[in-house]
């Protein structure tokens, strides 16, 4: 993945109007338990008296069979928070249509 999407990404969190430090950036390949592992790494292993605050995920919530992200999230995760993935969905419809095609989840581990 290019510096440029990683730019786009950050720049789109920006337009939260939210405070916030890109301390970890990784591309992972389309693959359950590799996205599960780093997921579980960034809010298991991290720094104990500064966990990351949040983790944002992109792709991979789609309809085909690689699509696995959701799934990733759902199998680490302690408790699921439905309505911050309805509102997300909802401001992203906003934007474009093609937005309720997405099966995002959001959720909560350890202190991240």
């Amino acid at each position: 993945m290019s510096l440029e999407f990683q730019d786009s990404l950050v720049e789109t969190l920006k337009l939260l109007r939210a405070s916030f430090e890109l301390s970890h950036f990784m591309v992972v390949a389309d693959e359950k338990d590799l996205i599960s592992a780093v997921l579980k790494q960034w809010c298991d292993i991290s720094d104990p008296c500064d966990p990351p605050d949040i983790i944002f995920t992109s792709g991979g919530t789609g309809f085909s069979p690689r699509d696995v992200t959701p799934e990733a999230t759902k199998e680490i995760l302690e408790k699921e928070a439905p309505a911050l993935s309805t509102a997300i969905t909802v401001g992203s419809l906003k934007i474009i249509n093609t937005a309720m095609l997405s099966r995002a989840v959001s959720g909560i581990r350890k202190n991240t």
